[in-house]
């Protein structure tokens, strides 16, 4: 055990969760849990601490311990020259049970240090088959009520490594989604009693880094959603049909959907990349799915038949993947303007561009709103609620 690593930790947070109010302090239990420190780390970390001086155990109320000058001094030494904003979760709620899952509500906000203070949300499923999976690791409590207790401080956990990476990314938005499947989890449960934290003390500070992305970023919240989609679509396929829908031939197209598009030029660059996203769809994956088809059928028109016969009547998210494929064989050679303008017309993009900026963007929502559309029904068809 390294003691002054995770003294420093604590005295981090004890710093981070009482700079409000110095003399009150804050719950040991509390600071112990934010750091994940069991009673024989606390124990030391406190008389390690105390015996330098960096905090005193016996001014505060009930529990509380406060940080002293010395200590304040310390921790300024450590974070000196670093920069950082703060994640504090607000509440949890869960939503009606309507599946075979639980979906639970988390809001939080992210604040930075002049101050100013974002609200957010992240909407978190677990599956029924994790949670089975999961359920023998859990510490064990008396009632169902501080087992259900014991989930939420699981997931709020979980959602603070997907905020806290997205935050350091850049590519945090307002509404993020957190699928948790047995094919994208551990079997076991990934946090560990000692690091569950009830969501009035849940508060973090995040280091920024000065690393970016080796490309102009542009459109990164919605990069990051098109890509968070696409991983949760293939979860949830792969859970029923133990393989991947969407795949991903040439990693760096990814790229392109953080640029903008300022000219024909990059806009025909960038159509290419969405146009072969867009349309790279596991046909041999549906063919085994799909009852009736003709041998002849390509990607999307399976795709079409098999959201028919899971009942989806949405013609759109097919026919928005159909059009940007469409613009994709029209850029840069115009080869076929009747079917540029049509395809341009169906996204409500008159011809010839004026703002290939503007046009990007309504692509990229295009293609993001089909995701989320096709989600949605795997969602509904893959996570039925049981004897519903």
């Amino acid at each position: 055990m390294d003691i002054k690593k995770i003294a420093d930790t604590y005295l981090r947070f004890l710093y981070l969760k009482s700079r409000q109010n110095i003399r009150k302090g804050y719950s040991t239990s509390a600071i112990a849990s934010l750091s994940g420190l069991d009673k024989t780390e606390v124990f030391n970390v406190l008389k390690y601490l105390s015996d330098k001086n960096l905090i005193d155990t016996k001014s505060g109320y009930g529990d509380a311990v406060i940080i002293t000058t010395l200590g304040i001094d310390y921790v300024n030494k450590i974070r000196e020259s670093l920069q950082f904003k703060y994640l504090k979760f607000v509440s949890i709620r869960q939503l009606p049970l309507t599946r075979s899952a639980y979906d639970y509500i988390i809001n939080y906000e992210i604040s930075s240090e002049d101050g100013k203070i974002n609200e957010y949300f992240i909407k978190v499923t677990i599956s029924t088959v994790v949670l089975a999976i999961w359920r023998d690791s859990f510490p064990q409590f008396s009632s169902p009520v501080e087992q259900m207790k014991n989930l939420e401080m699981v997931l709020l956990q979980i959602a603070k490594e997907k905020i806290i990476e997205k935050v350091k990314e850049g590519t945090l938005s307002e509404e993020e989604e957190l699928i948790l499947l047995s094919e994208n989890t551990p079997h076991t449960c990934p946090i560990s009693a000692n690091e569950l934290v009830d969501v009035k003390h849940a508060e973090y500070e995040i280091e920024l880094h000065d690393s970016k992305l080796s490309v102009e970023i542009y459109n990164d919240t919605m990069a990051s959603k098109i890509i968070e989609k696409r991983d949760n679509v293939n979860a949830l396929f792969h859970s029923k049909h133990k393989n991947r829908l969407l795949l991903l031939v040439e990693e760096r197209n990814l790229l392109d959907f953080f640029k903008d598009a300022k000219s024909e030029e990059e806009f025909s660059h960038r159509i290419a990349s969405l146009g072969q996203i867009s349309r790279d769809i596991n046909l041999e994956a549906l063919r085994k799915c799909v009852v009736e088809y003709d041998k002849d059928d390509k990607s999307l028109q399976l795709l079409d038949k098999y959201l028919r016969q899971i009942g989806v009547d949405n013609l759109s998210i097919v026919n928005r993947i159909r059009n940007i494929g469409r613009l994709r064989q029209g850029y840069p050679i115009h080869t076929d303007i009747t079917g540029t303008i049509k395809a341009l017309a169906f996204f409500d993009i008159s011809y010839p561009i004026e703002d290939y900026s503007k046009a990007w963007n309504i692509l990229l929502n295009a293609y993001h709103e089909s995701l989320t559309e096709l989600l949605e029904a795997f969602k509904i068809e893959f996570l039925r609620k049981e004897g519903g």
